[in-house]
């Protein structure tokens, strides 16, 4: 068994946990961090959930309500009274050097397990494995939930209503609702719970309305005075952005790639509450990929990563961190991470 290691060392774990999150909060993450959850109360493991970020977006907040869980945000002494750290979701790599989070020494050194599908450093995952963390990422998959659902499905742990609901909707949003990057092995391990998805509440979480934030955000990228297209690639600026109007740039994204002839997609914005600069990657061809975009768009500047036809970065603004607020800074920026996107996909 994959998680046979891991569910014998959740078997003799001390201490408390906290489930953590990097980021901002998607389904699949919530999921995944309530499926962890679940395995701990099996070993009798006390934790508790905290995320980098709050949860904003009205789906999210939905399936937060849905499974009745209280997420908590990180802050600098968050992880003093936590015996161990469990990232899902997301691992070492996304963690910026030049991050100013001080809880960040904290997260690594007391790191358990990393169950991830998205790509990691080589030498991230060396040092991991050197300390005995357990790491379980695989790149390869449509979805984290898809990695805690076999490792339910392995510690013989009943696969209850809520769990399942939110499994299933994780891996239904990280893949678009089944219309990319999933594999047969999502569609395997959804089998083993299928029966047991709430349906109407899945009904409700997925119909929710878009925010106004949302609704702002695509009429402000749909104006010709915020994008470029270059023959099958669009780069859209989606201007000042605060911690909720932030998490509309993905589902934005997914809808400019709907665009007649448009194959690829950046959309970036500045989270003037951050001071960051964050992206989101959309490709729908076979000449790169979405992380691969994203990567070469935050190389030497920040981080970025995701799979084949998602990706996102954030970078860091650098010696113009105090002038962010001016629109002639915020420009520049825009025009520089602009002009980095088309020299990746040559255009």
């Amino acid at each position: 068994m994959v998680n046979e290691n891991f569910l014998d060392q959740l078997s003799g774990l001390e201490g408390k946990v906290a489930v953590v999150s990097l980021g901002n909060p998607d389904p699949d993450a919530i999921a995944s961090a309530f499926a962890l959850g679940k395995l701990l109360e099996l070993h009798d493991v006390d934790y508790e959930f905290l995320f980098e970020s709050g949860i904003h977006r009205p789906e999210n907040q939905l399936l937060v309500n849905y499974l009745g869980i209280n997420i908590k945000q990180l802050e600098h002494d968050s992880l003093e009274s936590f015996d161990h750290v469990s990232l899902v979701d997301c691992n070492p790599s996304r963690l910026n050097p030049e991050s100013e989070n001080d809880w960040i020494p904290e997260l690594v050194k007391k790191l358990f397990s990393v169950q991830d599908h998205h790509g990691i450093e080589e030498e991230d995952r060396e040092d991991l494995e050197s300390r005995d963390v357990f790491v379980d990422v695989r790149p390869e998959l449509g979805s984290c939930a898809t990695i805690l659902s076999e490792a339910i499905k392995e510690s013989k742990l009943d696969f209850d209503e809520n769990t399942a609901t939110a499994l299933y909707y994780g891996i239904h949003s990280d893949t678009n609702g089944f219309l990319r990057g999933y594999t047969r092995f999502d569609f395997l391990q959804i089998t083993n719970y299928v029966e047991e998805v709430d349906q109407e509440a899945l009904t409700k979480i997925i119909g929710t309305v878009m925010t106004s934030e949302t609704l702002h955000l695509i009429h402000r990228v749909t104006d010709a005075d915020f994008y470029e297209v270059r023959g099958t690639f669009k780069f859209a600026d989606a201007g000042t952005l605060d911690s909720k109007s932030k998490t509309a740039i993905p589902q934005v994204a997914d809808l400019l790639l709907r665009e007649e002839g448009v194959e690829g997609v950046v959309i970036a914005g500045v989270d003037i509450e951050e001071k960051v600069i964050v992206g989101s990657v959309r490709y729908s061809g076979s000449r790169f990929t979405a992380e691969e975009i994203a990567e070469k768009i935050a190389d030497g500047n920040g981080s970025g990563g995701g799979h084949v036809e998602m990706g996102g970065f954030q970078l860091q603004p650098g010696v113009v961190r105090d002038t962010l607020e001016s629109r002639s800074t915020q420009g520049a920026i825009m025009d520089s991470i602009k002009e980095r996107f088309f020299n990746v996909v040559g255009k």
